[in-house]
């Protein structure tokens, strides 16, 4: 079986639970949203296809043994294939996805999920984030929700709310670069917002460290 893959690189985790580890990116090919601030919209159609033996050697050729499954949207295509092998192979896989899709997803050590605010100008669809978060077991979880505005921070403190044993991530949104007072803003109502069960979950505020140190480019 083939895949259709936008992009393999090797660089550094810039964000989510695992921001700093040395880190292989696997880049699917192919999204079901059109966020407005999306910063990959090279990967909507470009693409090669490839074996999962291929791309399991591509991966082979980086000394590192920790993958990131991502998009696009990586669930749209068949990867439970593609996870197995990597999994006999000796990697360690993260997910990112945005959510919408619920597959069952051993083999896996983490499971982000992205569902994306109104500032994207996509709707989210609660039942997958439930059967995710409350019906896989195995993988760790953790949302991670991008934040640009007031609205968007509502959002995500929403969501934490309705599920309050998941790990949470409030993400600076940087389509372009990281603004330092925008940046402020969210550690403040992080730190401060009476909402957010800050200790009695992992609780987190990030901003993204690839657009710090190499700004909006492919392949970091």
């Amino acid at each position: 079986m083939t895949l259709l893959v936008n992009e393999i690189f090797y660089s550094i985790q810039g964000e989510g639970p695992n921001i700093g580890k040395p880190a292989i990116f696997i880049r699917l090919t192919g999204c079901n949203f059109r966020c407005s601030w999306c910063d990959t919209e090279y990967a909507f159609h470009e693409g090669t296809d490839m074996t999962e033996e291929q791309i399991v050697g591509e991966c082979l050729k980086y000394p590192c043994k920790y993958v990131v499954l991502s998009g696009g949207e990586p669930l749209i295509q068949p990867v439970k294939q593609l996870i197995e092998q990597l999994w006999i192979n000796g990697f360690k896989i993260d997910v990112e996805t945005n959510g919408s899709i619920y597959k069952h997803l051993p083999w896996v050590e983490t499971i982000v999920l992205s569902p994306k605010p109104p500032s994207s100008g996509m709707k989210t669809d609660l039942e997958p984030l439930r059967k995710f978060t409350e019906e896989l077991s195995g993988p760790f979880k953790v949302f991670k929700v991008v934040v640009s505005n007031e609205e968007d921070f509502e959002y995500a403190v929403a969501l934490h709310q309705k599920f309050p044993n998941t790990p949470f991530i409030f993400q600076l949104e940087s389509k372009k670069e990281v603004d330092k007072k925008q940046a402020d803003w969210l550690i403040q109502k992080v730190k401060m917002d009476p909402r957010i069960k800050r200790g009695l979950v992992d609780v987190r505020c990030l901003i993204q460290m690839q657009k710090i140190v190499w700004g909006v480019r492919r392949g970091v």
